[in-house]
């Protein structure tokens, strides 16, 4: 089967500067989907003095994904309790809001029309935020009650992720779930053992560090492959299938039309 990709924050605003003018061919676009989250730290940065070029790689975006057939994945929630627990999600409308909120990006005549969307697009990630911010500090507690411990690690994670898949009882295992959630489960135990082993180690401090594994959820889908520019996501996950499907690249040669096209073509086949 033909892999689709999804990308972080770096890798989407790099590609959208890179199709600006002229965008990719439809095959093409067809394989790419969008990461619900990275298109929400993406419309957060309306916010900020970049605003104008934010808004103009948005506006880019048709040209390289194919935006008439909802290419924004489902929220990570939702993907949890379906390839993590076997269950039918209530899927969240979070999905749809994003969708609508790059919809005005599309139509509005610069970035300060669109403030308001943005401010409330910046709340739900500092939501987004704090939520993973208290999951890594319920880790490090659970580590540090006893670091040997590890079956009681994996239990405070497997809880934590039950929980936001909003599920009470279920017959899948700890280990089903690390098979499932592969990626994330290797690279949210090196942000443990990063925390642990450095003293007094802030979490707040790394909120937006924080988020990254997020991202991971969707390798639980056998034909996605994420790209990314950090180096980092390649470093916590140390071996296995998903490992494979994290696929780092440059910012010269996403921002290049050529190259990228290329990479896509290559990553995508």
């Amino acid at each position: 089967m033909p892999s689709k990709i999804y990308f972080d924050v770096d890798a989407f605003r790099f590609l959208g500067e890179a199709f600006a003018v002229q965008g990719l061919p439809q095959e093409l676009r067809n394989r790419i989907v969008l990461d619900p989250l990275t298109a929400i730290e993406v419309l957060a940065q309306l916010c900020t003095p970049e605003a104008e070029v934010i808004l103009a790689q948005i506006k880019a975006v048709p040209n390289w994904i194919d935006t008439e057939h909802a290419p924004i994945l489902p929220w990570m929630d939702d993907v949890i309790a379906q390839t993590g627990f076997d269950v039918v999600p209530n899927y969240s409308d979070i999905t749809d809001r994003v969708g609508n909120a790059l919809e005005r990006c599309f139509h509005a005549p610069d970035a300060a029309a669109l403030r308001q969307s943005a401010e409330d697009v910046r709340r739900l990630l500092d939501a987004v935020k704090d939520e993973t911010v208290a999951a890594l500090n319920a880790l490090i507690g659970a580590h540090n009650q006893n670091p040997e411990a590890i079956a009681g690690l994996d239990q405070a994670w497997f809880g934590f992720l039950k929980r936001r898949a909003r599920i009470e009882i279920t017959d899948h295992t700890v280990d089903d779930l690390k098979l499932s959630l592969d990626a994330a489960y290797q690279f949210e135990m090196a942000k443990v053992q990063e925390a642990v082993a450095i003293q007094h180690y802030n979490v707040d401090r790394r909120r937006n560090d924080c988020i990254d594994v997020e991202h991971l959820v969707y390798l639980s889908i056998p034909e996605m492959k994420f790209l990314t520019c950090d180096r980092g996501y390649r470093r916590k996950v140390a071996a296995g299938e998903q490992l494979g499907r994290i696929c780092t690249s440059t910012p010269a040669e996403l921002r290049n039309r050529n190259t990228a096209e290329a990479l896509l073509r290559e990553l995508t086949r």
